[in-house]
C-alpha cells in the first residue's frame, strides 16, 4: 500500500490498529528499514512514547542514529513516508494531532500510524480512527484513509486467549482463566512476587514488577532513601502486620547516589536495563515495551465491585490526572492496567491492594504462583 500510494501521486493515511504484543513496532521498524536507505522517500520514524524512543536508540547504539527516532513534535520537511507509532499516545494540545496533520505534514504523501485506542492512559492524549478520517475529510489537500487490523499475537507466549481474557477482565464480563498456553497466576502478597521475581531472575530471566499510580512519586533529595511503593497488610500467624516496600524507577535520569553507587537506570531504560529489576515501574516507563516476566499491582484507584468496576482518582499520585471524574477516571485507569499486565513474553503475575479485588482475582485464576 506504501509503494502504490508513492506510485500514484496519491496522499494516503494508513492506519495499522492492533492490540498489545499485535507486532506494531517491528512492522514499524521492518517499514523503516526499507525506505531509510532510499533517498527518494527519505522515510522518518516518531513516536510520543519516551520510553519508546529511548530504547530504540539505545538498543541501535550507533552514532548518528538518534535521530531516526525522536518524538512526533517538529515540522518534517523531505519526507516522503512519516511512520508515527504508538499514536494513541500523542497529546492534545495546541491543536493535537489535527493540527500537525493539516499544518506539518501538507506535504507529505503517506502517513503511516501505529494505533490501539485502549492504550490511551491521560486525559490529554488520544487519536482514534474516526478523528483521522474526519481531518482527512477537512483537509484543504484531501487525502485518502485506509485501516488494516493486526489480528496476531507475538507476545505472551503468542497467547491469543490470553490477551482475550484480559480484555474481558477489564472491560467486558470476566471469565475463569482456563488457558494453556500463558503463565498467569495471582500472588498472595507482595513478598511472594518478589520470591517469583527472584526465581525468574536465577534463570537468567528478564522480570519486572510494576504497578498503579497510588503513591507518591516525589523526587529524593542528597541524602534521602528513593521514594517507592509501600504496601501493608495483616498475614500469617495470627494477622501479624506485614509489609512491602520498593523505590519507584527514577524520576530523574540521575542514576548516581551521592555516595557514588549506582541506583539504577535513567527511567525510560527501566524495562531494559540492569537495575530496573529493583524497581517498581510505571505504565508510563512500560508502555511500548516488553520483558519475560511481569508482576502487576493493581492499587486502591481500580477496585471490584460485585459485578464492576469502580475507579477512585482520589487515590491516584499521577498530576495529569487531577480534577477529572470517576467515570473518565475509570476508562484511563483501565487502559493504564491493561498495558502493565500484557508486557510478560512468558508469565504475569497479579496482586490487588484491596481485600475484596484480590478475592476476585483469586476466584478467576486457580492454583498459586509457581
Amino acid at each position: 500500500m506504501v509503494q502504490d500510494t508513492l506510485d500514484g501521486g496519491h496522499r494516503s493515511v494508513i492506519v495499522v490498529r492492533g492490540g498489545p504484543g499485535s507486532g506494531k513496532t517491528v512492522l514499524a521498524m521492518r517499514l523503516l528499514a526499507e525506505y531509510i536507505d532510499n533517498p527518494q522517500v527519505g522515510a522518518r520514524y516518531g513516536t510520543p512514547s519516551g520510553s519508546l524512543t529511548s530504547n530504540l536508540r539505545d538498543t541501535i547504539g550507533v552514532d548518528g542514529s538518534d535521530p531516526l527516532f525522536q518524538l512526533p513534535e517538529n515540522r518534517v520537511s523531505g519526507c516522503g513516508v512519516l511512520i508515527i507509532d504508538e499514536i494513541h499516545r500523542f497529546r492534545r494540545y495546541q491543536g493535537g494531532f489535527r493540527s500537525y496533520v493539516l499544518g506539518n505534514l501538507s506535504k507529505v504523501p503517506v502517513v503511516v500510524v501505529f494505533l490501539d485506542e485502549r492504550q490511551r492512559v491521560r486525559p490529554n492524549e488520544g487519536v482514534t480512527e474516526s478523528e483521522i478520517r474526519e481531518i482527512a475529510a477537512e483537509a484543504s489537500s484531501p487525502f485518502n484513509v485506509v485501516s488494516y487490523s493486526l489480528e496476531g499475537s507475538f507476545r505472551c507466549n503468542g497467547s491469543r486467549e490470553f490477551n482475550a481474557w484480559v480484555d474481558d477482565l477489564i472491560y467486558d464480563q470476566p471469565r475463569p482463566w482456563s488457558g494453556s498456553d500463558y503463565d498467569l497466576a495471582v500472588s498472595p502478597h507482595p513478598h511472594e512476587m518478589d520470591r517469583w521475581l527472584e526465581m525468574c531472575l536465577e534463570q537468567e530471566h528478564s522480570a519486572r514488577i510494576s504497578a498503579g499510580f497510588c503513591w507518591g512519586y516525589e523526587e529524593a533529595k542528597p541524602g534521602e532513601e528513593l521514594p517507592g511503593v509501600r504496601i501493608e497488610w495483616r498475614g500469617e500467624p495470627h494477622g501479624a502486620p506485614q509489609r512491602w516496600q520498593r523505590p519507584w524507577n527514577l524520576h530523574t535520569n540521575n542514576t548516581v547516589h551521592t555516595k557514588g553507587g549506582l541506583i539504577g537506570p535513567p527511567r525510560w531504560l527501566w524495562a531494559t536495563r540492569p537495575g530496573g529489576e529493583r524497581q517498581v515501574g510505571c505504565v508510563y516507563t512500560a508502555q511500548g515495551l516488553e520483558y519475560a516476566h511481569a508482576g502487576v499491582i493493581f492499587g486502591p484507584d481500580l477496585v471490584r465491585r460485585g459485578d464492576r468496576w469502580e475507579a477512585h482518582p482520589e487515590h491516584s499520585h499521577d498530576r495529569a490526572m487531577r480534577g477529572i471524574g470517576p467515570d473518565e477516571y475509570l476508562e484511563l485507569a483501565s487502559n493504564a492496567y491493561r498495558v502493565l499486565m500484557t508486557r510478560g513474553m512468558r508469565s504475569c503475575r497479579v496482586y490487588s491492594t484491596d481485600a475484596e479485588t484480590q478475592t476476585f482475582f483469586s476466584s478467576l485464576v486457580p492454583g498459586d504462583t509457581r
